[in-house]
């Protein structure tokens, strides 16, 4: 496989997680979603990290929902926690925040921890080491 830039990444890697989200009987549309490395806005809904906020997904966004994951972030597979968390909110739409729905997906999924602030579990990180098998580590330093 060719060497892939972050953007490319992480869509590549939403194509993988799709599958996940089809498995546990939720039919995530990509075509809508755009998802970018780039600091998320201030106010941001989703998890921190030293105060710093890692994801973002704005919502109809020029029709699309824009994700946004941070360049503070490089492992593998904590990016495709943060993009599987940003994912959720684009699969429930705006209004959604972290409440119950969220919060059903995210377990479903195996995102543990604050809804907030989700961290991969035992289950989510096994999928994800297969989709990082597959394309690759994400390619950000």
């Amino acid at each position: 496989m060719k060497k892939l830039n972050r953007e490319t990444w992480l869509n590549a890697g939403a194509k993988e997680l799709k599958k996940l989200f089809k498995e546990n009987g939720y039919d995530l549309i990509l075509k809508d979603v755009r998802i970018t490395c780039s600091y998320p806005t201030s106010g941001a809904q989703s998890g921190k990290r030293g105060g710093q906020t890692i994801g973002q997904c704005l919502y109809n966004f020029n029709s699309k929902s824009e994700i946004l994951i941070s360049p503070e972030i490089d492992e593998s597979t904590e990016v495709l926690q943060v993009l599987t968390h940003e994912l959720i909110h684009s699969y429930l739409g705006l209004g959604s925040g972290h409440g119950r729905e969220f919060g059903k997906v995210a377990r479903k999924l195996d995102l543990q921890g604050k809804l907030t602030a989700t961290v991969a579990g035992k289950l989510f990180t096994q999928e994800a080491k297969k989709i990082i098998k597959k394309i690759g580590k994400y390619p950000h330093e």
